[in-house]
């Protein structure tokens, strides 16, 4: 097979020298007693675009034959399907999987959607695109996160339960569903028809407020996270489940309650008469309770951490994948959840701390007037979407560091652009772009403007830099190695900024590497000098470029010239750094030490030596995504994916 990657194996039940296995894009296949293996999922001859994942459980039938249950994701129309098999996730099943592999292929592509399989025991599909069909509950269960969010699961002994993991349907929410994120059938995917047809439950809300209009939901109803990873059952009793996602772990009670009276009250039903009866079937049977089970563990998934400069030991903030913005005021146990939804990159008003920002995903950030409190966050980047260019998931910002340009940010897309009043008039967005209202969707949240008259080439902007003790000098990286630096960031039209490109990233016979630039530090002293960090292994390069080795690299520019000169910082031998990708760096600019993060943690430069070693001990071995320091006061944070914050 051809593939991205192999995502999960499995063996036979009945004769473990046979696996199963499947490869993203290419579906299910299995091994031979002649050799190799073969295709018994999918024939399709689908684009290698790495974004369709097809998941599967093996389930013993008592006949002796061998069941599959499949789930696949969406990336458009499947090659050689008639048109009602496109573009939407699915769950199929087959009850003889032991057959011939060319015949179940041959079987699959005659599959007519909800209809019997084309041969006893072949490949039967469980999913409808229709409302109102009993199989709708399966549509669409991983939305448009298939590649991130998708599992099946049938417990031992039980064949004819199975269960599907995906991502939330949010426009479902208190209205036909309660989101669909994790699914349940006890009939094989069948519907039943002494249970009103129906298929699959919803198990993502618990059944304490079943009403999203009581006022008691949010406190009292507990639901899994949107991203949905895993899920085990208990040992011998398969309906009490563990589920893992990207908010921790949670655990069923074990019983089912039926809610689905609740149906034509809740707040966003409607009138459809289809859409009543798929609420009606998917809340038949929710867990009773869902219990958390984070406390004590370590599972946020940080991706930055900020220092509030005045209060550098005990302010922070930290931005969380899909879990939010939260504040650290002190208390290792606990942290303020400011603000929800994918936490980017967070940062202080220089001048006034009381001010801060933060960012979702994409061009979208909030400034907060009134110390993170959460019901004061303010949209305001209009103009950046508006702008239509290109953006990283997790949109590089900054604040200026000096205090006299308080309220001033800038922030990269294609372009650097800028505020300097915090994103515009407070009156104007407290009144018209408050995320929690009111919010008038004017198109007006937000002042910012382009520097310059040009955008950066080498792709969106990776990382952006200033210094304190210099007025207008601002670096900026791009995401193929290029590296620019504006010397007039603070010009009054911002339009009159201009940029030199210091690297020669891209360019015929390049000396500096072409790949993600992750971090860049500033010398104080003088800002044409600075220290800049590369993602990537060294022998990674596009095609017609040359792969130049390093990570980190000492980068001086005499102010004039049309490149910089980059000294490599790896090292050799005993003490060097090793050919691993950066995900951040920092300096500290009291001693001159770098240090520097990848996913197994975080390590030292000292200054004197050039010798590169384990920053301190405490830190697990993990992925460090980001770091944060304050020099003058000795404090070096560390953002983890996973496994919290470290100090």
């Amino acid at each position: 097979m051809t593939s991205w990657g192999v995502d999960k194996v499995a063996l036979d039940p009945a004769d473990p020298s046979v696996v199963y296995a499947s490869a993203v894009d290419v579906g299910i296949w299995r091994s031979e007693k002649a050799g190799g293996f073969a295709q018994v999922f999918f024939s399709q001859n689908q684009a290698n675009i790495g974004s369709d994942r097809t998941d599967f459980v093996l389930a013993q039938l008592p006949s002796g034959k061998l069941r599959v249950y499949a789930a696949t994701g969406a990336t458009g129309a499947f090659n050689g399907f008639p048109a009602p098999l496109t573009s939407f996730s699915q769950v199929w099943r087959i009850d003889d999987a032991r057959r011939p592999a060319a015949a179940l292929i041959a079987e699959e592509t005659a599959v007519v959607p909800g209809g019997k399989a084309a041969a006893p025991g072949g490949w039967k599909l469980l999913t409808s695109s229709s409302v109102g069909d009993p199989r709708f509950a399966t549509f669409e269960f991983c939305t448009g996160q298939c590649w991130y969010d998708m599992g099946i699961y049938s417990p031992a002994g039980r064949p004819d339960t199975v269960f599907v993991i995906g991502s939330y349907n949010y426009d479902e929410a208190y209205g036909l569903s309660n989101a669909r994120g994790v699914l349940r059938s006890t009939t094989a995917g069948e519907p039943d028809p002494d249970n009103n047809l129906v298929t699959f439950t919803d198990l993502t809300f618990d059944g304490r407020t079943p009403n999203g209009n009581s006022p008691d939901f949010l406190t009292q109803t507990t639901s899994v996270h949107p991203d949905q990873h895993a899920l085990v059952f208990a040992p011998g009793n398969p309906d009490i489940w563990f589920e893992g996602s990207d908010g921790g772990l949670v655990r069923s009670s074990g019983k089912y309650v039926d809610i689905s009276a609740s149906c034509p009250t809740r707040p966003f039903i409607g009138t459809s008469a289809a859409v009543l009866t798929t609420c009606k079937r998917l809340l038949s049977a929710v867990p009773t309770a869902i219990f958390s089970l984070n406390s004590g563990l370590r599972t946020l998934q940080f991706q930055s951490l900020s220092i509030n400069p005045q209060n550098p030991l005990g302010e922070l903030q930290g931005g969380t994948q899909d879990n939010g913005t939260f504040q650290f005021e002190g208390s290792v146990d606990t942290w303020l959840e400011s603000i929800g939804g994918d936490g980017g990159l967070s940062g202080f008003d220089a001048s006034n701390p009381t001010n801060r920002f933060h960012t979702f995903f994409g061009a979208n950030a909030d400034i907060n007037l009134a110390g993170g409190d959460p019901f004061e966050w303010f949209f305001i980047t209009d103009p950046l979407n508006r702008s239509r260019e290109n953006v990283r998931f997790y949109m590089p910002i900054i604040a200026d560091p000096r205090p006299e340009r308080g309220g001033t940010m800038f922030a990269g897309l294609q372009f650097v652009w800028r505020t300097t009043d915090n994103g515009g008039d407070p009156a104007f967005l407290a009144a018209n772009c408050n995320e929690l209202g009111p919010f008038t969707n004017s198109g007006r949240c937000g002042d910012w403007q382009r520097l310059g008259n040009r955008r950066l080439t080498g792709g969106t902007v990776s990382f952006l830099s200033r210094t304190p003790s210099d007025t207008g000098t601002l670096w900026a990286s791009t995401a193929s190695g290029r590296v620019y630096v504006f010397k007039n960031a603070d010009a009054v039209n911002p339009a009159t900024a201009g940029e030199f490109e210091v690297s020669d990233a891209l360019v015929a016979n390049n000396t500096t590497p072409v790949r993600f630039i992750s971090g860049i530090a500033i010398d104080p002293a003088n800002s044409n000098h600075a220290w800049v960090s590369y993602g990537g292994y060294n022998g990674v390069a596009p095609l017609g470029q040359t792969a130049v080795p390093g990570h980190v690299f000492e980068v001086t520019w005499d102010g004039k010239s049309p490149r910089a000169k980059f000294t490599n910082l790896d090292g050799a031998g005993a003490g060097a750094l090793g050919d691993l990708p950066l995900n951040a760096l920092v300096r500290d600019d009291l001693t001159g030490d770098l240090f520097v993060a990848n996913d197994f943690g975080v390590l030292r430069r000292e200054a004197k030596s050039g010798h590169w070693h384990v920053a301190a001990k405490g830190m697990p071995m993990v992925e460090v995504s980001s770091l944060a320091i304050d020099s003058t006061n000795r404090v070096l944070y560390a953002a983890t994916h996973g496994r919290s914050a470290f100090r």
